[in-house]
């Protein structure tokens, strides 16, 4: 925010606002894909709204698939924001 006018911060405050719960809808979208594939594959076919005792391991095993791929994707984040380097070389000027 810092790097934006001070006309401008409101288009830049809700332009990341925006990008942060598109971020998390996606992010929700792809666990619940993820865990609901990975369900019905280690369930031969059954789906969650069908759940019985009998199916605790292989929901279990879902949910730790989405977690994983969740965890993954944070590393990536991690590293991407590691390794670009500094945002703003002018930062002094501010």
């Amino acid at each position: 925010m810092g790097s934006v006018s001070a006309q401008k911060r409101g288009i830049a405050s809700g332009t990341i606002a925006a990008a942060r719960n598109f971020g998390m809808v996606i992010g929700v979208a792809l666990s619940g894909g993820i865990f609901s594939h990975a369900f019905s594959r280690l369930s031969h076919g059954a789906n969650a709204t069908l759940y019985t005792p009998m199916l605790k391991p292989a929901f279990l095993q879902a949910f730790h698939d989405a977690m994983l791929a969740g965890a993954a994707w944070v590393a990536v984040g991690w590293l991407l924001t590691l390794f670009r380097g500094d945002a703003s070389p002018d930062s002094s000027s501010n």
